[in-house]
């Protein structure tokens, strides 16, 4: 039984686009309604194997490029946070100190999920990488509406506190420009 759990739709010059992920992690690229590309994206067996991925080769690309176009994100700039939040690890959690905790592979705070809720998406779909990442660049991009592609945007991602706000950024950025390097050392 196919769940949709994905929907989003592109607009350009060839008219509109809709991609579509299931539980089963196929992705379809749909124009019109009739299906014109199918990509399967393989499932992470491990914690220990998404750990390993870099960002260029990632089972989660698409969702990635996806999201990025959708919501108007630097896609490469949604693959660094995802790395640093959860190593690209689907099922990651972690607890705070103040009782909330960050779920999935862009570490969705749970005091996102009432917000969440009234727009249809339930806690269980975090746990489903694309979901997670349309959901984190959902909420950066939020955040770049109110403060522009800043440092300041990027931190309140993961806290408002200036201390938290500036450890995270430095994080992001040090990771963007290793896997910068690490990239550029391929070509």
């Amino acid at each position: 039984m196919k769940k949709s759990i994905l929907v989003l739709g592109l607009y350009g010059l060839i008219g509109s686009v809709f991609a579509d992920v299931n539980d089963d992690m196929e992705i379809y690229i749909v124009k019109t309604n009739k299906p014109i590309k199918r990509i399967v994206v393989n499932k992470p067996n491990t914690a220990a194997k998404t750990q390993k991925m870099s960002i260029s080769n990632n089972i989660y690309d698409k969702c990635f490029d996806l999201a990025g176009v959708e919501y108007n994100v630097p896609p490469n700039l949604l693959r660094v946070i995802a790395q640093v939040e959860s190593r690209y690890n689907p099922y990651a959690i972690n607890y705070n100190n103040n009782g909330s905790y960050d779920m999935g592979l862009m570490q969705i705070n749970s005091s996102w999920l009432p917000t969440l809720a009234k727009k249809g998406i339930k806690k269980d779909d975090l746990w489903n990488g694309c979901k997670s990442i349309q959901v984190g660049a959902w909420i950066l991009s939020s955040n770049i509406k109110k403060y522009g592609l800043t440092l300041e945007a990027i931190g309140r991602y993961n806290s408002p506190n200036a201390y938290y706000k500036n450890k995270y950024t430095q994080m992001i950025v040090q990771t963007y420009k290793q896997n910068r390097a690490q990239l550029i050392a391929l070509n």
